[in-house]
């Protein structure tokens, strides 16, 4: 009789019945840590794109991740690498727009004044009227550099064709050399217009890399007084595949904690020579050499003067 009553049937394939339930239970305990594991991070996930959404552009996700090291920790990662680039775009373009209200302020203020004055003394009309234009055409100006600033952060319309990046540059140069002639500037450069040597082309989009180009010089030539000498330079680097155009001037150069933001929209150089600019002028060189895969920086010389150093990829070699 305690044989029969310690006896207990054996489960499935002949396993002991209570191995069997341990398992059932262990596994069922398993599959829910494994499924909380999972479900956790993608809830969180979840959570993160919700409120990006909703324009908390401050939400990361890869603090919530532990030490995890797979493919959701991955994602969470370039959910914060899109989320940094997104918040940084929007921050730089409402700068930008406040700027951009600012710059056309001031115009406008004086185009308000000088039609009141207008007004008031009609013998001076002719003065005024002067002063109208000039306001008129900087308003223009501003607003034109804005919307090429504007077509070269999209990116130019196309980038397929093929141009001599030293015919460009040298008519760039000749074009600063006439400009150059009323203030004493020299304009000197390594290009002759006859050169024989054969060299590949640039592929991308001429007007808009020529347009960043005479910036760049413009920028030296505003910077450099009666006397001096602006240097423009384009040298092959074949090793690299990449030519590189040096512009540089013996002007008072720039503090080393402003070289960096140089380039940014609205940034006016300290000791400019002539004229004031919109400080445009190089966040639109900066931006069209970008969307040509190139780069730029700039530096100060050892003995005075800056340099600002442009590298641009090699196109096809010869004519396409």
């Amino acid at each position: 009789e305690s044989l029969r009553a310690d006896f207990r049937p054996p489960g499935p394939f002949h396993i002991p019945l209570d191995l069997v339930i341990f398992g059932l239970v262990g596994g069922l305990m398993f599959s829910a840590i494994l499924a909380w594991y999972l479900t956790k991070p993608i809830q969180q996930l979840r959570d993160g794109f919700a409120q990006f959404a909703q324009g908390r552009l401050g939400v990361r996700l890869s603090a919530h991740m532990g030490r995890r090291r797979d493919e959701l920790a991955d994602l969470a990662r370039d959910f914060d690498l899109m989320a940094e680039r997104l918040q940084q775009l929007i921050t730089s373009r409402e700068h930008l727009l406040h700027v951009v209200s600012h710059e056309l302020r001031s115009p406008l203020a004086r185009l308000h004044l000088a039609v009141g004055l207008a007004l008031q003394n009609p013998q001076r009309l002719s003065a005024t009227l002067d002063r109208i234009e000039l306001e008129v055409k900087r308003l223009d100006e501003i607003v034109g550099e804005f919307l090429t600033l504007a077509r070269a952060e999209a990116g130019p319309p196309h980038l397929q064709d093929y141009f001599d990046l030293s015919s460009l540059t040298l008519a760039v140069a000749n074009d600063a050399r006439f400009e150059a002639q009323s203030s004493g500037v020299q304009v000197e450069t390594n290009l002759e217009p006859d050169s024989q040597e054969e060299l590949p082309t640039v592929k991308g989009n001429a007007e808009l890399l020529r347009r960043a180009l005479e910036n760049v010089v413009r920028n030296a030539l505003q910077h450099s007084a009666p006397g001096q000498t602006v240097h423009i330079e384009v040298t092959p680097d074949w090793a690299a595949r990449y030519f590189v155009i040096s512009i540089s001037d013996e002007g008072p150069g720039m503090e080393p904690k402003a070289l960096d933001a140089m380039f940014e929209p609205f940034v006016r150089g300290q000791g400019q020579i002539r004229g004031q600019g919109f400080g445009l002028g190089l966040a639109i060189a900066r931006k069209a050499v970008l969307v040509h895969g190139g780069s730029i920086q700039a530096q100060n010389r050892p003995d005075r003067g800056l340099m600002v150093t442009i590298r641009l990829p090699f196109g096809p070699l010869g004519n396409v």
